[in-house]
């Protein structure tokens, strides 16, 4: 199921995928060089390349959200994140939801 799909299908549910990287760069890349651009938003991606090409780690990840409030974290694939693909667990975790009741 896409998030397009996802998000159809389950009102007042939200997904957003997200990449997270160890960081860590090698020493002989100057990051302040990229924001001395006057085309910030090109350096951005030039600096996104940058560390994408040096993690060591990386890990990929939806959030799930309902109305306003944060429902979870889910681990992904790299192929889905790519292609913003709803994983299962995050499926099962919309279907077994108990939304708060407010007095």
């Amino acid at each position: 199921m896409t998030a397009e799909e996802f998000e159809q299908q389950f009102s007042d549910f939200y997904i957003d995928f997200g990449y997270k990287a160890d960081g860590n760069l090698p020493d002989s890349i100057n990051v302040k060089q990229f924001f001395e651009s006057e085309n910030l938003v090109t350096q951005l991606d030039n600096l996104d390349t940058v560390i994408r090409e040096h993690t060591q780690q990386e890990s990929y990840y939806v959030v799930l959200t309902w109305r306003t409030l944060t429902v979870g974290t889910y681990a992904c694939t790299e192929s889905e994140y790519q292609n913003q693909i709803v994983p299962q667990e995050v499926i099962l975790a919309v279907q077994n939801y108990q939304p708060p009741k407010f007095n």
